[in-house]
């Protein structure tokens, strides 16, 4: 008679849970939480404004008001002369159509008594180019004045339709 070895059993399949594959879960979980805290903490953040008494600070407040659809505020922070010529609808009609499209930078003010020059940066962007999305960017000067002992525009690209691409 051949003896026959018994054989094994057969092991039992493992059923417990792979725990590098929970860390690796977790940790994932953790990174995308993070994510989503600091975008919507990121999403609130406002650039901060200059002053309001000074040059830098009206041309902020004036884009930052037309942007934000207020154009009766844009329009008080004209000169008396530009509010005679140009009526708060007139100024929102020159300045709606391409707002959204438009990034604007307020930079440093030249001032020379009650007059002042800001250079103002506007970056322009088009969905439908010749060749699909566009970007150009066109430096200005945005004149203001002293007007009881308040910065206002006097002149200046406080449009934004008129600017075309190079």
């Amino acid at each position: 008679m051949s003896a026959i070895e018994p054989s094994s059993p057969p092991r039992p399949a493992r059923r417990g849970t792979d725990r590098g594959l929970v860390a690796l879960i977790a940790g994932a979980l953790v990174l995308i939480a993070i994510g989503l805290v600091s975008m919507a903490l990121f999403a609130r953040a406002t650039p901060a404004l200059a002053p309001a008494d000074t040059p830098e600070g009206t041309a902020q407040r004036f884009y930052a008001a037309a942007y934000q659809g207020d154009y009766a505020a844009s329009h008080r922070l004209l000169s008396a002369g530009l509010q005679r010529e140009l009526s708060e609808f007139e100024l929102q009609q020159r300045m709606s159509a391409e707002l959204k499209q438009t990034q604007i930078r307020v930079g440093v003010a030249a001032i020379h008594g009650d007059s002042a020059t800001v250079l103002v940066t506007m970056t322009h962007y088009s969905q439908d180019g010749l060749f699909g999305a566009e970007e150009w960017t066109s430096t200005h000067e945005l004149g203001l004045q002293r007007e009881g002992g308040a910065w206002t525009i006097a002149g200046g690209p406080f449009w934004v339709k008129e600017v075309s691409a190079p």
